[in-house]
């Protein structure tokens, strides 16, 4: 494990040392202190998700890609998809809650609602 950047001046020689010093009871127990760190990471990740809502990630996943689809319309579509079917559902859940029998659910309903409209506009 590095200090990393020799750049890094703002990182003081005790902060350093503290840090080290963290290191040592985990390394005594013959665990690797950078695996131990990653697990801690990905810990908060997870808990990050935990707090995030569908709807959020939803409106953070078309803002990111946007402007690498071909079309306006179909971005448009999916972005009425979702309002009119998935958030009125699990739109309020943390994403970490949305499982496969949800993920089922919806489009379940989608599929009805589609089947409903085309019988009822045959009569």
């Amino acid at each position: 494990m590095g200090l990393g950047s020799c750049y890094a001046v703002d990182l003081a020689l005790a902060l350093a040392r503290e840090k080290a010093k963290a290191c040592r009871p985990v390394l005594l127990e013959k665990r690797d202190p950078i695996e131990e760190r990653d697990k801690a990471r990905a810990e908060y990740v997870h808990q990050q998700g935990k707090r995030v809502t569908f709807d959020e990630c939803a409106s953070a996943y078309l803002s990111a890609h946007r402007g690498s689809w071909k079309s306006a319309k179909h971005a448009a579509q999916l972005e009425t998809t979702i309002a009119a079917y998935v958030s009125p559902i699990i739109g309020t859940l943390p994403v970490a809650e949305v499982d496969m029998a949800l993920v089922k659910s919806v489009l379940l309903m989608q599929a009805w609602a589609h089947y409903c409209a085309l019988q009822f506009d045959s009569v």
